[in-house]
């Protein structure tokens, strides 16, 4: 964390003469980085000094240069906050490195917000009304960034699943469809499924038999299909079908061949 509660300490720099006392400014401003803020001329030398030691002293210099901008955002992407009207350069610069970052830009361009997300999806929470192409591009690295979109589309929703099978549950009302896209891919995903029907409990247990203890009342199809790949699920079964009890006592703990 940088400490800046001694730069007061650092205050009688004001009052020097830069050229006369070059090397005193500069002992200071290292020893401080944010002492630059109380020096009179800011060469760019001193600034790349100040940044290098601390990135967000940058918010210290009067008029930082572009070399400086870069180098502050470099060594730290949060420090693009304290840069007036950062080109896009600068921009894509912080969000490369940290896509959270985009929280500080104001009115960011496409590829801007599509680079933030790319790196960070959850940062599409800083778009206001984010484009088709962009929450397309969140959601295929990011699924559970579905849960910033008020009205996605469906190929948005169902890249989301793609990537991510158990962020059906912050979509409302799931079609079937939906719900058999997320337990094909990753049955436990079943979990988050109000009421699934015979086809969806089915789906869930042949992609992964152990979904079943995610099942209230699973038919009894979907009970057979779980204990034929593993007998000892019987124990995850609330209330198994007596033909499935009679199925389990009669091969016992041997798998059916």
């Amino acid at each position: 964390m940088e400490n800046i509660e001694n730069v007061s300490l650092f205050r009688y720099i004001e009052f020097l003469d830069f050229n006369d006392f070059k090397d005193d400014i500069t002992k200071a401003v290292q020893a401080c980085p944010y002492s630059i803020q109380f020096v009179s001329e800011q060469p760019e030398w001193l600034q790349v000094i100040a940044i290098s030691i601390s990135p967000m002293s940058i918010s210290c210099i009067k008029k930082p240069t572009s070399n400086v901008k870069r180098l502050a955002v470099q060594g730290n992407p949060d420090a693009i906050q304290h840069i007036s009207n950062p080109t896009d350069d600068i921009q894509l610069l912080a969000v490369g490195l940290d896509g959270n970052t985009l929280r500080h830009i104001e009115n960011p361009s496409i590829d801007v917000q599509l680079a933030a997300v790319s790196n960070f999806g959850p940062a599409i929470s800083h778009i206001e009304n984010p484009s088709h192409e962009v929450q397309l591009a969140t959601v295929k690295t990011y699924g559970s960034a579905i849960l910033f979109l008020g009205n996605p589309a469906a190929d948005v929703v169902d890249m989301a699943i793609k990537q991510n099978p158990y962020c059906i549950k912050f979509i409302d009302n799931p079609s079937k469809k939906m719900q058999l896209a997320a337990v094909t891919k990753n049955g436990m995903a079943i979990c988050h499924i109000d009421n699934p029907d015979k086809d969806v409990q089915m789906a869930a247990v042949k992609q992964n038999p152990i979904a079943i203890k995610y099942i209230a009342s699973p038919d009894v199809e979907v009970q057979f299909s779980a204990i034929k790949q593993d007998k000892w699920l019987i124990s995850r079964i609330v209330n198994p079908a007596k033909e499935i009890i009679e199925y389990v006592n009669r091969y016992g703990g041997e798998n059916e061949t």
